[in-house]
């Protein structure tokens, strides 16, 4: 088992990394610049989260063929976080445009959906803060992708669910986010799934 983040170039991907290292110390994790995501192959149950950064998703069109073998391999995972959950749609098919509703570190709350088995049902319809800082958004789409769920908000995907993943428009990481473990809890799951361990106390009970 292990957690692969791939960084494009954003300081925010040593935030994720030190939140999943508090609630789970053992797990290996290995960040990977997201130019040397073609040279990855996967071949264990692992944890592939697709990290924030600058600039249009247009500019990181090389990763598409990483992102299908993530999307096709059971054995993966998939996250995305704010460019990286952009990245999963686009390649998806979905616009992405500039926001409606510009934010930088700021909060807002939201409403858990009722999405098993992304969220525990004691979290469901749960309301939350998360934190926000994006100037492009995903736009809301009535094409029909296979297995998907979004949660929208003003005509923006805030949050979306596909067969092996979840992507968060937001900042699940950040001091702005009333529970950042909650929004990893699903992923850990996952990887101690087929494991002889138990996943830490804290993913289990939140």
């Amino acid at each position: 088992m292990k957690i692969i983040i791939v960084d494009f170039n954003d300081s925010f991907t040593f935030n994720i990394l030190s939140t999943i290292r508090k609630s789970d110390k053992k797990i290996r994790i290995d960040v990977v610049h997201w130019h040397k995501s073609k040279d990855l192959i996967i071949k264990d149950r692992t944890l592939v989260i697709l990290g924030p950064g600058p600039g249009h998703p247009n500019e990181y069109e090389s990763i598409n063929p990483f992102i299908k073998s993530c999307l096709e391999n059971p054995q993966i995972f998939l996250m995305g976080i704010c460019l990286g959950h952009q990245l999963i749609w686009k390649y998806k098919g979905f616009k992405i445009s500039n926001s409606n509703n510009l934010v930088h570190g700021q909060h807002e709350e939201i409403c858990l959906p009722s999405w098993d088995p992304i969220f525990e049902r004691t979290n469901h319809n749960r309301r939350v803060l998360v934190q926000r800082y994006n100037s492009l958004a995903v736009i809301s789409s009535k094409k029909s992708v296979p297995e998907h769920k979004t949660m929208v908000k003003r005509g923006e995907v805030v949050m979306g669910m596909f067969k092996n993943g979840v992507s968060y428009q937001f900042h699940p990481e950040s001091v702005g986010t009333s529970c950042p473990n909650l929004f990893f809890n699903s992923a850990l799951k996952f990887l101690y799934n087929d494991s002889d361990e138990d996943p830490p106390e804290s993913y289990r009970n939140l």
